[in-house]
């Protein structure tokens, strides 16, 4: 008569316990679920450079708007001069801006509002109040939007000659 013999334990067999199975799935899990975070915000991250791109490509092209036109024109006229030295301000301005401008700079119902402000004085002001120089004027174009994390705005700001010597109208 044959006997047959159980063992028990793991003897020479090979492979793994139910208990080693579940602590590496559960470490695969923690690995998996940081990954899943790191993926989030990365994107989150991604979003806020394509916005940063528009907002600057915004500021850019209405700065080569202006600097294209003559030292006359409404849209380089200094209508604030109070607030020559504080250019970057989007509250005390020039009258200058265009909201709800989208990612093509076409107004409707986009997230963007670009503001520009000018800065010049003209040689024959016997005050000399502000800047720049005589005969320069001053550009600064601040493009700004609001989002999950909050109010954001870039600018481009430049310096220009006015042949006429920056006159008023």
């Amino acid at each position: 008569m044959k006997s047959v013999e159980i063992v028990w334990g793991r003897g020479d067999s090979r492979g793994f316990t139910l208990i080693e199975l579940m602590v590496a799935l559960f470490i695969l899990a923690i690995g998996m679920l940081a990954v899943a975070s790191m993926q989030g915000e990365a994107i989150r991250g991604n979003s806020f450079s394509d916005l940063m791109t528009v907002a600057n490509n915004l500021a850019e092209a209405k700065m080569e708007d202006l600097m294209g036109l003559p030292p006359t024109h409404d849209h380089l006229q200094d209508n604030n001069p109070a607030n020559n030295d504080h250019l970057l301000s989007v509250i005390d301005t020039d009258g200058h801006q265009e909201a709800g401008l989208d990612r093509d700079g076409n107004a409707g119902s986009g997230i963007f509002t670009r503001t520009w402000n000018v800065a010049k004085r003209d040689p024959a002001d016997p005050n000399k109040v502000g800047y720049p120089a005589d005969g320069l004027m001053t550009m600064v174009v601040v493009v700004e939007w609001k989002d999950q994390r909050g109010r954001h705005q870039v600018y481009a700001s430049s310096i220009r000659d006015c042949p006429e010597g920056c006159p008023q109208p």
